[in-house]
């Protein structure tokens, strides 16, 4: 009897072990597990890139409360207006707008002119370093691209620090003809997209 007590069976008692192993190996697997994707979502985190900041600021014979100025044959005037921006982490397009009244005239999309017959009255051009992107009416459009941290300092739109040439010639009455005359500029900021984004583009987003 004490030696049949003693039998047993030897397969059955491994598998019953590996099976106890197996167990306790998913046990501890599962709980090493779920630590990490607790730990994963408490300490993750996203990070919105810095966009710089966009300022334009004009001086000069139109920097009044009326944002006018008077015509004097043969004396310029000036319309200096600058932008700057900030770094930013990404890269962007800066967009420079001139709307003007009717009376202007171009032939390049840079150089603008009053003209009466074949006398020019005024003339004013884009500063060189922007580029054209496109006309939309009367409004037209400029741009430039800053890569990632980089910035514009004081780039003034109109050239030659913001000189409209006044011909010394235009008369009284020419003069008076002039009435409703404008420029009106503005400056936008839009992020540059992948590189099926251009300059087009981001100048939709903001017209």
């Amino acid at each position: 009897m004490a030696r049949e007590r003693a039998k047993f069976n030897i397969p059955m008692v491994i598998a019953c072990v590996l099976l106890c192993l197996t167990l306790l190996s998913v046990h501890f697997t599962s709980d090493i597990y779920a630590k990490y994707v607790s730990k994963a979502e408490g300490k993750d985190s996203s990070k919105v890139a810095s966009f710089g900041k966009l300022t334009l600021v004009e001086s000069g014979d139109f920097s009044n409360p009326d944002k006018t100025a008077i015509i004097i044959p043969g004396v310029n005037l000036t319309k200096n207006a600058v932008v700057s921006f900030t770094a930013s982490e990404v890269a962007v397009y800066i967009i420079a707008e001139a709307e003007l009244s009717d009376q202007w005239e171009t032939a390049d999309n840079r150089t603008f002119v009053v003209k009466n017959g074949e006398k020019v009255q005024l003339q004013w051009s884009v500063e060189s370093d922007w580029i054209f992107i496109e006309k939309d009416g009367n409004r037209y459009a400029y741009y430039q691209h800053l890569d990632p941290n980089n910035a514009l300092l004081n780039e003034p739109i109109i050239a030659s620090g913001g000189e409209i040439i006044v011909s010394e010639y235009i008369t009284r009455k020419e003069i008076g003809d002039l009435d409703n005359i404008s420029v009106n500029l503005a400056a936008y900021a839009v992020q540059a997209g992948g590189t099926d984004f251009s300059a087009l583009d981001a100048w939709k987003k903001v017209k």
